[in-house]
C-alpha cells in the first residue's frame, strides 16, 4: 500500500503530469468599437454582385447583360483588389475619399468605400457577393432608404 501511494505521488508530483498538457488557449480577442462621426438620413443603399459564367439564371437574361450592369466584380476602381461581400462599398466619385468606413445599420454592416459607380449623391451601392446567390440578395434587396453613418475605428 505504501508503494502504491508513494509510486502516485511521484506521479502527481512530476513535471510530466497531465497539468503540462493542458493547452492555453489566447484570449479572446475584443470586438472593434466605433464612433460615428457624421450621420446622412435620407440616403438610399442598393446592390450589385458579380456574375460568374455558368449560372443558371441572370438578372438581365445573359451574363454579359450583367457584366454591364454590375461589371465583372473582379477588381474595385478604387483599391484595385477583389471586392469583398458585404463589406466593399460603393459611392459617386468623390463623395467619400477611398477607405472610409461607413454603417449600413439597415444591413448590420459596416463597409469600406472601395468602389465608384455612377450613383446619387447619397446612394450607397454594396458588393453581395459572387455567383447567383448573390444575385437573388442584390435583387431581394433592391433599392432601400437607409441612414449612412461615417465611423472611425476607435483604439485602446
Amino acid at each position: 500500500m505504501g508503494l502504491v501511494l508513494l509510486g502516485l505521488m511521484l506521479v502527481c508530483a512530476s513535471p510530466v503530469s497531465t497539468r503540462a498538457y493542458v493547452q492555453k488557449f489566447p484570449a479572446k480577442p475584443k470586438k472593434p468599437r466605433y464612433i460615428t462621426v457624421q450621420r446622412i438620413k435620407n440616403a438610399s443603399a442598393s446592390m450589385y454582385y458579380g456574375p460568374t459564367m455558368h449560372q443558371q439564371e441572370y438578372a438581365t437574361g445573359s451574363f454579359r447583360g450583367d457584366v454591364a450592369l454590375n461589371g465583372e466584380g473582379k477588381k474595385t476602381a478604387l483599391t484595385n483588389r477583389k471586392p469583398r461581400a458585404m463589406q466593399t462599398l460603393a459611392f459617386k466619385r468623390h463623395r467619400f475619399k477611398k477607405g472610409t468606413l461607413i454603417r449600413i445599420p439597415e444591413l448590420n454592416i459596416i463597409g469600406q468605400v472601395e468602389d465608384v459607380g455612377d450613383l446619387k449623391l447619397n446612394q450607397a451601392d454594396v458588393f453581395a457577393g459572387h455567383g447567383e446567390d448573390a444575385m437573388k440578395k442584390a435583387l431581394k434587396w433592391g433599392k432601400r432608404p437607409v441612414t449612412l453613418e461615417v465611423v472611425k475605428l476607435v483604439k485602446d
